[in-house]
């Protein structure tokens, strides 16, 4: 900018220079031309004439050249004064030129950094179906518009899956103002949040292709942040193979959300079970608005000091989960008396529309850690080996030196981000694909980045972050 600046200067003042000598000898030649029509003009006719003739026509000349010159001088004093007027001008339009040029530089590089730091109102564009609860989750809590492209482009079957369309009407019904908008080959989504209201006695049923988890978490993570309570009850299947089971949920998640200052009411009551294929669980869901989270600094362990659990049996014997509790037994007697798995068997209206089962367990630590693990049964896997495979699991959790097991950890890592302005830290075990792939979406949404520091004594890994103080300004109260 400043050497545009100086050639505009340096070209104005070359014409000034250029101009003012071109205007001094345009009016030399006048004052001469003048000069000499002057004395023409008043030369005697004749050679006779008298002396006192000569005299006057004397002293007519000499007032002839003194008005021509005057005149000369006073014109050639208005055409200097108008070329300094027109160069003053002429400067000053350069100057407002350089200035509107500036302006419009710094408005367009303001407006592409504004877009580029990722405020409010800038529009995330993302590409595959990886992860789209995740992104659907965090454009929600911004606010940032979220365009998905590509999307299962390439399949066989391109598009949005059911589930995934299920979970856009759940987030339509518990917002205000959200616009979603999918093209005709399902593969492009155009969604633009709303804002988070809540609400009571609502519906919803989910499709079996994804249990309930999978929607359950969706709320949980939103639903804190509205203008008002949720009360819902969603239908579908209670245990399945790819999500979090009620079970887990209610005495494993919900926990940790009130170590980050959670207190509301926050309820899951199960009121029937539902197994694949066709599902028929029922479950009702309430959930408090909060103002804001607090940090949180899980950093030890401890002591595994109980393990817990629950074996679930519907429309099957409910010898089945005996056998699973008995198998999960044997393996926690090598190392602690404290184990308690509770057979909860279902049958009538309350066993759902498909048989199933599974087992799901917890251990808690002397430091108020809690770690999870479960197993869903199937058509040809035996109880024993059902529930021997999940206290293995729930043992590899607790050898990894975690204060949170895997299927928490993205959970847990959100929960961080939206944590005040403060550090908080929080130890895991190894971390999973999955939770590598939500580091990523949330540096890359949100923009926070975490310190991750691995502890090569019980190969856990240490995270910390600093929150972005994100804050429910419906509420005037915690």
């Amino acid at each position: 900018n400043q050497e545009i600046h100086q050639s505009i200067m340096h070209r104005a003042k070359k014409r000034r220079t250029t101009s003012t000598n071109k205007k001094k000898k345009i009016d030399g030649a006048r004052f001469h031309q003048a000069r000499r029509e002057a004395t023409a003009g008043v030369a005697p006719s004749s050679s006779a004439s008298s002396s006192s003739s000569s005299s006057s026509s004397s002293n007519a000349l000499d007032k002839h050249t003194a008005a021509a010159l005057a005149a000369a001088a006073d014109g050639s004093r208005r055409k200097v004064e108008s070329k300094r007027s027109g160069s003053k001008f002429s400067m000053s339009q350069s100057s407002l030129s350089t200035s509107s040029l500036k302006r419009k530089r710094k408005t367009k590089s303001s407006s592409s950094s504004s877009s580029s730091s990722g405020g409010k109102s800038a529009q995330t564009e993302l590409f595959g179906s990886t992860m789209l609860r995740h992104r659907l989750i965090l454009a929600t809590l911004t606010g940032r518009p979220l365009v998905v492209k590509e999307i299962r482009a390439l399949d066989d079957n391109p598009g949005l899956r059911d589930f995934e369309a299920s979970l856009l009407r759940l987030l339509d019904k518990i917002t205000n103002g959200t616009a979603i908008r999918i093209n005709e080959t399902g593969t492009t989504l155009r969604f633009r949040p709303g804002v988070i209201v809540g609400g009571k006695y609502l519906e919803h049923k989910c499709p079996t292709s994804r249990g309930l988890g999978y929607y359950i978490e969706a709320l949980l993570c939103l639903a804190p942040f509205a203008k008002g309570d949720l009360s819902i009850t969603l239908k579908g299947v209670t245990n399945h193979p790819l999500d979090t089971s009620v079970d887990l949920l209610r005495t494993v998640t919900m926990p940790l959300m009130k170590q980050f200052g959670m207190e509301g009411t926050l309820e899951l009551k199960i009121v029937t079970r539902g197994a694949l294929p066709l599902g028929g669980g029922e479950v009702q869901l309430n959930i408090a608005a909060t103002k804001e989270l607090k940090t949180v600094h899980l950093l030890q362990p401890g002591k595994v000091k109980r393990v817990r659990g629950v074996a679930f049996t519907a429309k099957v014997s409910p010898q089945i989960g005996n056998r699973m509790v008995s198998s999960a037994r044997f393996v926690f007697n090598h190392y602690i008396p404290d184990v308690y798995i509770y057979s909860d068997h279902y049958k009538g209206k309350q066993c759902g529309l498909s048989p199933g089962y599974s087992i799901s367990l917890v251990a808690q630590s002397t430091t108020d850690c809690v770690l999870s693990a479960e197993c869903n049964g199937t058509g040809d896997s035996l109880p024993e080996d059902l529930g021997k495979l999940a206290a293995n699991v729930l043992c590899e959790e607790i050898a990894g030196g975690a204060c949170v097991d895997s299927a928490h950890q993205w959970f847990v890592l959100l929960l961080m981000t939206l944590t005040p302005e403060d550090v908080s830290r929080v130890r895991f075990g190894k971390l999973t694909k999955h939770t590598i792939k939500f580091l990523r979406l949330l540096r890359e949404i949100v923009g926070v980045t975490f310190k991750i520091k691995s502890d090569d004594k019980d190969n856990s890994v240490l995270c910390s972050c600093m929150g972005i103080g994100f804050k429910n300004f419906a509420r005037t109260s915690v």
